[in-house]
């Protein structure tokens, strides 16, 4: 099963191809140009190209061919011996027969468990046909007249959808089916969730299509400078015309706005949620429509442009009169909740938790660097997992957290602020200050997660600090005493 692939170039400067299965690296090709032959007619290093894996089996395939460089010809570059490769974890299959120069084979795309292409004839007469391999044979798909070029392959499913001057076609069934030959100059086609969505651009108009349980309806008829955006893991679909927002939910098509603004920017769309910049006077807000309404977000005299990070939050740039700020919404929360606007990159660096097995219940929290350490030279200590997220360089808005080990307790250690660290330095000296931890939110910041610290009754001087959850159950153990919230982190 292959994890991973990747190409890279040997001493003769001919690629290779190699894969990696878990376990070993295989080299996939054995290409090597120092095995010319008197009917090569000048010198030639072998290529690499549309390197493609199959998610479902691991299966890779590949182009493969000579690339001659000709420092006499016109052409300074021509290819022969190009075929297409498949290796499916215990051997390597030549797909295609070698040619000289008269295809070029692109867009290899996985249909399930076959194989699909579009081959180019090369020359003046060039015409493009489409292919697939299922496994046992290669069966041409269609049979195109000269000068006829394919400007889109798409797959979805069993389904295989193309355009070929500009009239759009199906493969289903080992049937061609021509879905639509309307008279457009150019079309534009895409995926859309389980939906295959085309536009049709004829003059200063275009329509667009849907094409959905063996139906094809029309969506929307517009300007040809419409904006259309599409999400990748639903059936939904956003555009604007004229200042206006439309959204196609898998369902219907709703408006979502009437020529509100003057301008719309930055449109966004995450399943039943859309998202945008709009200008309605001087500047751009944020809005959110989340399916049932419209919601404000921003609302301030200066520029905000929204960003979706992840599958559920929204960023965007601001200012709070001092200086620029990042802010953070959870598209999750009820809309009727105040917004709570959220620094981030900030709080980005994991720290773990680990046990002393030869003190069990206390506790060392450290970052990545010193975590290997520990892993490697210290086997009494035993890891327990992130804790939570801090960061390593100070800012305006944190507080710092120094590190003292117990010596009368070896290998036991307590995490304070600068103020508790003076009364410590003062009055304890069994604590020996090793430096600055981390840095943190203070304790009411309230920009973060409450982390809060608890002592070890049993083994006074020693120290533990969690979250709310884990916090409910040290609640019930006597050993353990609150000693209140220590700070806030991310988690």
């Amino acid at each position: 099963m292959t994890i991973f692939f990747w190409v890279a170039k040997d001493s003769n400067d001919d690629s290779q191809l190699y894969q990696y299965d878990g376990e070993l690296v295989n080299q996939l090709t054995n290409n090597n140009s120092t095995d010319n032959n008197s009917t090569d007619p000048v010198p030639y290093i072998y290529f690499i190209s549309e390197v493609k894996i199959n998610k479902s089996n691991g299966n890779i395939v590949w182009v493969n061919g000579k690339q001659f460089i000709s420092v006499v010809l016109d052409n300074p570059t021509f290819y022969s011996d190009v075929a297409i490769y498949l290796y499916n974890g215990e051997r390597r299959i030549q797909i295609t027969d070698d040619n000289f120069s008269a295809y070029s084979y692109n867009n290899l795309q996985f249909m399930g468990s076959n194989l699909v292409w579009i081959a180019s004839l090369n020359g003046w007469n060039r015409s493009d046909d489409i292919f697939l391999y299922n496994s046992e044979e290669v069966i041409q798909i269609t049979e195109n007249d000269f000068n006829e070029s394919i400007s889109e392959l798409h797959i979805l499913g069993d389904n295989l959808f193309w355009v070929s001057n500009t009239i759009v076609y199906l493969y289903k069934d080992n049937e061609v089916i021509t879905l639509m030959d309307n008279d457009f100059d150019f079309i534009d086609a895409s995926i859309v969730g389980d939906n295959f969505v085309f536009t049709g651009y004829n003059g200063d108009r275009s329509e667009t299509y849907l094409y959905k349980n063996n139906e094809i309806t029309p969506l929307v008829s517009h300007d040809s400078s419409m904006v259309f955006t599409y999400t990748d893991n639903s059936n939904s679909i956003v555009w604007y015309d004229a200042d206006t927002i439309k959204f196609y939910n898998g369902f219907e098509v709703i408006e979502i706005t009437d020529n509100y603004f003057n301008d719309i920017q930055y449109l966004e769309i995450l399943d039943n949620s859309v998202v945008w910049a709009g200008k309605k006077d001087a500047d751009y807000e944020v809005y959110l429509y989340d399916g049932t309404g419209i919601i404000q977000l921003t609302n301030d005299n200066i520029d905000n442009f929204p960003r979706l990070v992840g599958d559920k939050y929204i960023v965007w740039n601001g200012n709070d009169g001092n200086d620029d700020e990042i802010y953070l919404y959870d598209i999750n929360k009820n809309k009727n909740e105040d917004i709570t606007y959220i620094e981030i990159d900030l709080l980005n660096h994991p720290i773990y938790r680990f046990q002393n097995t030869d003190v069990l219940g206390t506790y060392i929290f450290v970052g990545e660097e010193e975590r290997q350490n520990i892993i490697t030279n210290y086997p009494n200590f035993i890891e327990e997992g992130e804790a939570f997220k801090v960061a390593i360089t100070p800012d305006d808005d944190l507080i710092v957290m120094n590190r003292f080990q117990n010596k009368d307790i070896p290998g036991t250690y307590l995490y304070a602020g600068e103020e508790e660290s003076i009364s410590i330095r003062a009055n304890y000296p069994n604590f020996v200050e090793e430096g600055i931890a981390f840095y943190v939110y203070d304790s009411n910041a309230g920009k973060g997660i409450d982390f809060y610290r608890f002592q070890n009754s049993q083994i006074p001087g020693t120290y533990i600090f969690v979250g709310e959850e884990e916090r409910q159950a040290m609640l019930l153990n006597p050993n353990f005493i609150e000693e209140g919230v220590a700070f806030e982190v991310l988690v």
